[in-house]
């Protein structure tokens, strides 16, 4: 499993903006909200005023949630380093050593792959393992060019697979190799 050094970085850029950017905002929104409401405006402004406010928090709360799966991928991956040599690890020693449970280990390492921040590895469900790639990975400069659009033989969804790895497909869980 390898890190998209260059994803996590932007990542975590986006989510700082959105966080501050967004929180500015909401105050902001915020405070026009409670004066249209103490001025007896018309219905329409704060309705418009309400669903700007809602947008501003959905935003704020995208932000966090990124900013918190790039902390995670970090410390997923240290942690799995340590059974790179071993070809896998199972998903509950990874919950056990993340304080986390399995399904949220699971629902996480999902997230991750699909977002691309990490590449080499999918999850087999049926073993509950996370399997690494046999594929020497580093060689690939500039990963963003390496991916293509292979079709699931299982249930025909299009999938945005790294040449020469292995992984889930996002739709229906089978493995598709690339």
């Amino acid at each position: 499993m390898k890190i998209n050094i260059d994803k996590i970085q932007k990542a975590k850029k986006n989510s700082a903006l959105k966080f501050w950017i967004g929180g500015f905002f909401i105050l902001s929104s915020g405070s026009v909200l409670i004066d249209y409401i103490n001025e007896n405006k018309g219905i329409g402004e704060i309705v418009i005023g309400t669903i700007m406010f809602l947008s501003l928090i959905t935003v704020t709360i995208n932000g966090i949630k990124q900013g918190l799966l790039v902390r995670k991928t970090k410390n997923y991956s240290a942690i799995i380093e340590n059974y790179k040599s071993y070809g896998e690890v199972n998903t509950n020693e990874l919950a056990e050593l993340t304080k986390s449970s399995e399904e949220n280990v699971v629902k996480n390492i999902q997230e991750m792959i699909k977002r691309q921040y990490i590449y080499g590895a999918y999850i087999d469900f049926n073993n509950k393992k996370i399997v690494f790639s046999n594929k020497d990975l580093e060689k690939t400069k500039n990963i963003n060019n390496e991916f293509e659009v292979v079709t699931c033989p299982n249930c025909g969804g299009n999938n945005n697979v790294l040449k020469g790895s292995t992984v889930e497909c996002e739709y229906c869980g089978s493995v598709i190799k690339n």
